[in-house]
Order: C-alpha cells, then structure tokens, then sequence
C-alpha cells in the first residue's frame, strides 16, 4: 500500500485524449483564456492529488483499486500506484462512467 506523497502523475492514453478532447470544447464554447485557464487547473488538481492520493472517493464499484475526483464538470479517475498517480480517465460528469469502464 502508498502512503504519503507521489513523485508525479501519468496519464493513460484514454486520458490524455480527454484532455485534447475538454480544451477543444472549451476552445469552441468559451474561447482560448477559458481553455488553457480549464486544463491548467485540472493538472493542479493532479498536482495536489499527488501531494494527498487518498482525498479521493474509492471507486471499487467501477473498478477495484479505482479513485475519483471531481474538478468543476469533471471526474478524474485515478489509481494509486507505488510512485504515481496513473490517471485512468477524464470524464465529464454527466458521463455514465459505469458503462464507459
């Protein structure tokens, strides 16, 4: 089991495709400040979900060993591994995760 803090974060192939997919809806909807301003605050939160994995929701409903995290519209999933964070997904949250995992 981890404890403590995590060197960093990776991001899954699903997941970094979720985030090319949120900063080009948020480029086309709200404009380029809001996207890069969006994205920027979503990796904080894996930044600080780094410093404290376990402030988020288990999610062994889904998937065992799974976390979540919501960031404004967005769920981050996640799973806690020796060194890192590994970032399954980037789901917005009227998303059916269940059906997605």
């Amino acid at each position: 089991m981890v404890s403590g803090k995590l060197t960093g974060y990776k991001l899954s192939l699903p997941a970094e495709q979720d985030v090319e997919s949120i900063f080009d809806f948020t480029l086309t909807n709200f404009g380029e400040n809001q996207a890069i301003s969006y994205v920027a605050g979503l990796e904080s939160v894996l930044s600080d979900l780094c410093q404290n994995p376990r402030i988020g929701r288990m999610r062994n409903e889904i998937k065992k060993g799974l976390h979540s995290f919501t960031y404004l519209s967005h769920v981050v999933f996640y799973r806690i591994q020796k060194d890192c964070l590994w970032v399954v997904r980037e789901l917005h949250s009227s998303q059916d995760s269940s059906r997605i995992f």
